[in-house]
């Protein structure tokens, strides 16, 4: 039988996990879920949201030539017991070159049950499904392929349109993060994020139409200090204040700190530092004491949380929504699910729980595929290695930061800045824009044919 594996999320890490897996294991049948059609540069948002042009590749371009089957569509709901995805608006979007042995079936190769039955349940499941009712009352259908579909032939897996239950054998949790709209009033009504690219275009419109107005930009974290200052170097008449809860700049080493400092100064950008913001009004903030700041654009990068998909299966999740993982990305109660990028909670060996960063994500995802094709193929799993080395800051147009790092992540007094921390900065997104449509470095030429009836192991 045909091991199933469905990859959720086409970011960093998610279209990483898949294209990786579809070189290790040809034999696999291998579905990447996202619910946009086109892959989203994440560490290069706050450019667009300044005003800059950036790439928006297809991802069924960079799927191109691998075993891995695009579908587009929300992912709804996931049922942990029958092992099986809600997908709504479910569009195959791409025609893999090499489809796997599939099951057989009646209807000219494809066969569609409705969601729930007993082919799809898992042994002794009791449980109360956790896919959506919607998909159970609307027609819902899962679908497989016929074991006699000669490899590379078109099939369609998921009608288009609909709303598809998508059975899985091993499942790779990867949706990534969305800013934490909800834990302030007014936010989600008043505010705009930074954490996709509808959203970045929406600030770049807002920001447009109040270019001599003030903006503020709320959360002086990573995020939010490459934003302001993207923006107060690209629209030198607008007002940029950036409030922080907590010291501007702060998690930086001492030398960091003056270098983002100066460049706060030169670009003009007000710093609120030791102030929290309690309410988003339309054109106000209010602050610490019920003071209120007029504000015609407000972006809050306050910080980021992992999409509430989990905790709605039952899955375990710590306080930002994030799945806890062992040291192969894989779910702790669940050994049939993996979850890595900003989606997994992972204390490393050197004592540092992984920031959510890209940095951190693309290693998680080289990782994880090389675990499920090492259980898959009956070798042994693979160690995972990793530290943190650097941060790269952009800090406005021909100015940056690199901060060095221990292993654990802690600063280091060592910096790099100026325009060839710029320099260095452009080019580790160049690198990761260049390096995406591959399967990673050290993927090894052989491929591993799976066990004769894969199982995914319990211990």
């Amino acid at each position: 039988m045909t091991h199933r594996i469905v990859v959720l999320g086409g970011g960093y890490a998610g279209l990483t996990t898949a294209k990786r897996l579809g070189r290790l294991l040809p034999d696999a049948h291998i579905t990447l879920v996202n619910e946009r059609e086109r892959f989203v540069h994440r560490i290069l948002l706050h450019q667009a949201a300044a005003g800059r042009d950036l790439d928006a590749p297809r991802l069924a371009d960079l799927l191109r030539g691998t075993n891995v089957e695009l579908v587009v569509g929300r992912a709804a709901g996931i049922d942990v017991e029958r092992r099986q995805v809600a997908v709504v608006g479910a569009e195959r979007r791409n025609s893999p070159s090499r489809a796997a042995p599939r099951p057989p079936t009646k209807q000219g190769g494809v066969s569609v049950t409705t969601e729930g039955s007993a082919d799809t349940a898992s042994p002794g499941s009791s449980s109360r499904s956790r896919v959506p009712q919607g998909a159970e009352t609307t027609g819902a259908t899962s679908i497989g392929y016929d074991s006699g579909t000669p490899r590379g032939a078109s099939s369609p897996r998921v009608p288009q349109g609909s709303e598809a239950v998508i059975g899985y054998d091993t499942l790779v949790y990867a949706l990534g993060s969305v800013g934490d709209m909800t834990r302030v009033p007014g936010v989600a009504e008043h505010a705009y994020g930074v954490s996709g690219r509808d959203e970045a275009a929406a600030l770049r419109d807002a920001v447009a139409r109040n270019d001599s107005g003030t903006v503020t930009v709320v959360g002086a974290g990573l995020t939010g200090a490459e934003l302001a200052c993207e923006l107060a170097g690209r629209h030198p008449r607008a007002r940029v204040r950036l409030v922080s809860r907590g010291e501007a700049g702060g998690w930086l080493s001492p030398r960091g700190k003056r270098h983002a400092r100066a460049a706060f100064r030169r670009l003009g950008i007000e710093v609120m530092s030791g102030v929290g913001v309690t309410a988003v009004k339309d054109g106000a903030v209010v602050v610490d004491g019920g003071s209120v700041a007029d504000s015609d654009v407000t972006v809050w990068a306050g910080g980021f949380t992992a999409p509430p998909l989990a905790a709605e299966a039952g899955l375990d999740v710590d306080g930002l929504g994030r799945i806890p993982i062992d040291d192969t990305m894989r779910t702790l109660a669940r050994p049939e699910i993996y979850a890595i990028g900003d989606s997994a909670a992972f204390t490393s060996r050197h004592g540092n729980e992984l920031r959510m960063a890209c940095a951190a994500a693309i290693p998680m995802a080289w990782h994880a595929a090389d675990v499920i094709a090492a259980r898959l193929s009956g070798r042994s799993v693979p160690p995972f290695h990793f530290r943190f080395v650097q941060q790269a800051i952009g800090l406005g147009p021909g100015d940056g930061l690199v901060q060095y790092v221990r292993p654990d992540d802690s600063m280091v007094n060592a910096v790099l800045t100026g325009r060839t921390a710029a320099r260095y900065k452009d080019f580790v997104c160049w690198f990761v824009a260049k390096t995406l449509p591959h399967t990673g470095p050290y993927t090894p030429r052989r491929r591993h044919p799976m066990l004769p009836r894969p199982q995914v192991p319990v211990g």
